[in-house]
């Protein structure tokens, strides 16, 4: 069954703890169709627990959440790409300008630097996609050990609330697409925004670390590295490139 955007239910607050925890509490809840968009979060998560993700207002902290059929959930993996692949469209769509890369697994890029970055989680069979976007603030490398810029440094003027208004109609857009169409369609939306696609790469998965070319990702959102000649899939990882200073 799509997701009917009609059917979509507004959370907004001043003020949260992280909007991935209102959301899993939504879907506990059963609430099946929602976003959840607050000014602040006091207690924000990452994908790695050692990087901090600064909040400060005038920047995106948002939460998609919906209820997952069976075909989608056993392919759960593949939430992060088209989350990705939706804050690229939003953005593109409001400035066609803005040098927008996809870092895998899960972070946008500006210019070279860190704009956004996505937290998938589940509950129950209900899928959590979190979203931060650096709108008017970005953190300071002597706290991210990585450059990070806005979309205000950009040049780029707009609000998270316009943001937020296309990226959720483009989120159920994209999901409406991985379920009717398949995965094939959302990885050749987002091939063209792959960040060092076709260059050599280093990437850390389950303790050991690879060198390779990055071929691209798979059907089941793995990342593709040819190493010695022989393509290998990584499901989890951390992609190791140098960003712009």
């Amino acid at each position: 069954m799509p997701l009917d955007p009609a059917k979509l239910k507004h959370f907004k607050f001043p003020s949260v703890d992280s909007t991935n925890s209102v959301g899993a509490e939504l879907a506990r809840g059963g609430v099946a169709l929602a976003s959840v968009r607050a000014d602040i979060q006091t207690a924000g998560r990452t994908t790695k627990s050692d990087t901090v993700w600064e909040s400060k207002p005038g920047d995106l902290f948002y939460t998609f959440v919906f209820k997952m059929p069976p075909a989608l959930e056993k392919h759960f993996s593949n939430l992060s790409l088209i989350a990705a692949t939706a804050i690229v469209s939003t953005l593109k769509s409001m400035d066609p300008s803005l040098d927008l890369g996809i870092k895998w697994p899960n972070d946008i890029l500006l210019g070279g630097k860190k704009l956004a970055g996505i937290l998938i989680e589940k509950e129950g069979d209900s899928a959590i996609v979190g979203i931060g976007i650096n709108v008017k603030n970005f953190p300071d490398i002597k706290i991210t050990k990585y450059p990070a810029t806005s979309l205000a440094a950009a040049g780029f003027d707009t609000t998270p609330k316009d943001i937020a208004a296309i990226l959720e109609l483009e989120l159920i857009k994209l999901v409406n697409i991985w379920e009717n169409d398949g995965f094939g369609q959302i990885l050749g939306l987002s091939r063209e925004y792959l960040y060092r696609l076709g260059e050599t790469v280093e990437i850390e998965s389950l303790g050991s670390s690879y060198n390779g070319i990055f071929e691209g990702i798979a059907n089941n959102g793995a990342i593709v590295i040819n190493v010695d000649g022989t393509p290998r899939e990584f499901l989890s990882g951390n992609l190791k490139v140098q960003l712009k200073w």
